[in-house]
This record gives C-alpha cells, structure tokens and sequence, in this order.
C-alpha cells in the first residue's frame, strides 16, 4: 500500500509543481483579474461563465481504502482492504462571452480480495448562462443559471 501513497503523493506534488504557479505581482493585474475565484470547496463551479473560445479542463483522482467496519455494537471488524480509484474529468468551454458548455466524465476501479472492477461512471453534460456580472466596485455578486443532464 506504501507504494500507492507514494505515487498520489508525487502525482499531487508534479501537478503543483507544472501548475503554473509563479511569483505574480497582484497589483499590475488588472481589477477584474484581482477578484478570488476559491470562495467554497474545491469541486463548486465558479459563478462566472467562461469568454469565448477559452477552455477549462480539471483532472481529479480520488483514491479511498477501507479497512474494515464496525459491527452492531462498535466494534471493529477488519477483513481484506478494499480499495476505490475513482478519475473524474471536467471540460468546460466558453460559447460565448454569457454561455459556456461543461461536460464531465469518469471511471473508476473497485479492488477487494484480489478481485477487481473496473467501469465507466456517470457522466454530465450541461450549459452555463451567465445572468448577472458583478459589479467590481460595487456589492453586485455575479449570477449564474446551470442546466445540466
């Protein structure tokens, strides 16, 4: 197990590592660029659409292991790990400077006993109307409509 901890370890850390993420001076960015974009948890869609002809893509791998559970009175009973991969994808496109287009995919890979499984999971497919922009200088928060299926 110490092997997959390492590997999510140093995949997390690479990915950070190519992120991008450089000294930036804040204050020559322009007003609309300043404004934060990490308000809630990490999987919340920004309430912002995406302009036009600019894309979005956001990889994410979820890894779980169980090692055991508890009984009707709380005890715990350990059996053979089973363990959970999980990769999800979100695309996002922007259609026009008020609508863009998000589509999201997975698959995952159940591991018990030797025994594994592996499919496809849910998918999405969804359009994003941008019906408020906010007001940079005032208290105006930007709205945004998602339809998705």
């Amino acid at each position: 197990m110490m092997y997959k901890q390492a590997f999510l370890f140093f995949f997390s850390f690479g990915c950070l590592a190519l992120s991008g993420a450089h000294n930036i001076n804040y204050d020559d960015l322009p007003l609309e660029l300043q404004i934060p974009w990490t308000t809630g948890p990490i999987l919340t869609p920004s309430a912002r659409t995406l302009p036009k002809g600019h894309i979005n893509f956001q990889p994410y791998v979820f890894y779980s292991e169980v090692q055991g559970h508890f009984d009707n009175h709380w005890k715990l009973e350990t059996g053979s790990n089973a363990e959970n991969v999980n990769f999800e994808t979100w695309i996002t496109y922007g259609l026009t400077d008020w609508m863009d287009v998000t589509l999201m995919g997975q698959f995952f890979s159940n591991i018990k006993g030797g025994n594994s499984y592996t499919a496809l999971g849910n998918s999405l497919l969804g359009f994003d109307f941008q019906l408020l922009k906010e007001d940079l200088k005032g208290y105006t928060p930007a709205i945004k409509l998602i339809l998705c299926e």
